[in-house]
């Protein structure tokens, strides 16, 4: 995350949830069209004779519009060494961090928090996967196009809408999370400097959090 997300994070002692159609990109939370293709000859050929095809656009109808809206998500990576696209994608000048975490720890950081919240790591699949499972609304948050395969993803969910699947927030919310649980280790991008080190190390020490700091091990003079 940028150095500013970071701060906030401290400041706030929260996590952001933002909403899916917000994320900025036109696939998030939505069922691809050779998915959906499929399940219409599914219904035209009586293989599938649960509901009608009027039945399966309303339901996509929902998937791709509200269940988005209502949607909020706080995402990681899981990849086990440091990854150069997502410093590059998520870092402004080389004054980013990267927090580090346990699986454990992030579920129990969510403790203080009265939202429910669902964790669970992103599938990857193929554009044309037919035999894709679509009934739960859960499904178009937690699986992505094999594309973006190199995230490593896994989400924290949660979701909150008023009468008529209006959603609550415009852009997201902040749920409070235990930082002293949460962080493990912060690793500074690559080509930090000293005195950003010393920064991050006074912003910890300020805030009770006995994190250790690490310089990445990504040496890049172009970063």
């Amino acid at each position: 995350m940028d150095f500013e997300r970071f701060v906030n994070l401290l400041e706030t002692g929260s996590l952001f949830f933002s909403r899916v159609d917000n994320l900025g990109d036109q696939h998030e939370g939505k069922v691809p069209k050779e998915t959906i293709e499929a399940w219409r000859a599914r219904i035209q050929t009586g293989q599938y004779t649960e509901g009608t095809l009027e039945d399966l656009d309303r339901h996509i109808n929902f998937l791709h519009n509200e269940n988005r809206r209502i949607s909020m998500v706080n995402c990681w990576s899981i990849c086990m060494e440091e990854n150069f696209a997502l410093w590059k994608i998520y870092s402004k000048n080389n004054l980013g961090v990267a927090i580090r975490t346990l699986v454990g720890n992030f579920k129990r950081c969510f403790d203080p928090a009265p939202e429910k919240i669902n964790i669970g790591t992103v599938n990857y699949t193929k554009r044309d996967n037919k035999d894709l499972r679509i009934s739960n609304t859960l499904f178009p948050i937690f699986n992505k196009i094999e594309f973006y395969h190199y995230e490593t993803e896994l989400r924290a969910y949660t979701q909150e809408y008023d009468e008529g699947y209006t959603p609550r927030y415009d852009k997201g919310k902040h749920v409070r999370v235990d930082l002293k649980t949460l962080i493990t280790d912060v690793r500074l991008a690559p080509g930090a400097s000293n005195k950003h080190y010393k920064e991050i190390s006074e912003l910890l020490a300020t805030h009770g959090i006995d994190a250790k700091i690490l310089h990445s091990s990504i040496v890049d003079t172009s970063f």
